[in-house]
């Protein structure tokens, strides 16, 4: 989540500082929520204190909760231009170990298309440069969704996660997601 250095004008300072905690948390525990007791040992606040707040946050609309722990999610329309917190994987070669392609290498904000669960794989090598995909580039699908003929999509199978172009008559089973967008960085 981007953030500006002065809070939204329907937000204390408070109440920002503790949204701004809870991105930063994220983003350095891999998706991983703080639990309230985190969120009071960090302001040197009782646990109510910040019961209080994050209701606040919630009916403004910034984020959501429920009674279970690490449950703290920021909402998406929160601020203009918002990013999401999404799993990234690195498509690997066939020789590798398929537990180590799975394993979730960081997170990484972009703006999905979607209110679906998204993720990003980020491409290892050049193999999809005919349809403009190259390596480095961050692709971003949406998990479990429906392909069509056409779609481009993730899959899972021994030989690793791939990104390919779903003909219609492949095993839905091996789609782990269809693909959204395509993120570039040139720097």
């Amino acid at each position: 989540m981007s953030f500006a250095e002065k809070p939204p004008k329907r937000l204390t300072d408070k109440q920002f500082a503790l949204l701004k905690f809870v991105s930063d948390f994220v983003t350095s525990h891999y998706g991983m929520a703080p639990t309230v007791r985190e969120c009071a040992a960090f302001f040197g606040k009782s646990e109510s204190t910040l019961f209080a707040h994050l209701a606040a946050l919630q009916r403004k609309g910034f984020l959501r909760r429920t009674s279970q722990a690490r449950s703290i999610l920021l909402r998406e329309p929160a601020f203009a231009g918002v990013l999401s917190y999404l799993p990234l994987f690195q498509v690997l070669d066939a020789e590798k170990d398929f537990a180590d392609q799975n394993a979730v290498r960081q997170i990484l904000a972009v703006l999905p298309k979607t209110r679906n669960p998204c993720f990003a794989v980020k491409m290892a090598d050049d193999s999809l440069h005919g349809i403009g995909i190259f390596e480095e580039d961050l692709v971003v699908a949406e998990w479990r969704a429906v392909p069509e003929a056409g779609d481009l999509v993730v899959t899972v199978t021994s030989a690793g996660i791939r990104v390919k172009r779903f003909e219609g008559g492949e095993d839905r089973r091996l789609i782990f997601g269809v693909v959204l967008s395509i993120q570039r960085f040139y720097r």
